[in-house]
C-alpha cells in the first residue's frame, strides 16, 4: 500500500517533471502521454517488498547509467505472451 507521502511525491514527479514542457525538448514535456494517463488513472504503481533487492539493483544501475534512456522489464516466466501485450 502506498503511503500518502509517496502518493504526493509521485504526483509531484508527474506534474513537475514528466508533464512540464522543457525548453531542451523544444517546449514538449518529457512524456507527452503522462498527463493523460495520470488523469485517466491508467498507471499502475507496484509496491515491492524491501527484500526484493534484485529489481532495486537494476533500477539503481539504470539511474546511474547516463548513456541509457529507456528500460524494458521482461518476465520470462511464460505467464503471459508478448502478443497478449500488444
Amino acid at each position: 500500500m502506498l503511503t500518502l507521502s509517496t502518493r504526493r511525491k509521485l504526483a509531484e514527479y508527474f506534474t513537475d517533471f514528466l508533464e512540464t514542457p522543457r525548453p531542451e525538448l523544444g517546449g514538449l514535456p518529457v512524456c507527452p502521454f503522462a498527463k493523460r494517463e495520470r488523469t485517466k488513472k491508467r498507471i499502475i504503481v507496484a509496491v515491492l517488498p524491501p527484500e526484493d533487492s534484485a529489481l532495486h539493483e537494476i533500477l539503481v544501475g539504470f539511474a546511474a547509467n547516463k548513456d541509457k534512456s529507456s528500460m524494458l522489464l521482461v518476465d520470462e516466466s511464460g505467464s503471459y505472451s508478448f502478443e497478449a501485450l500488444m
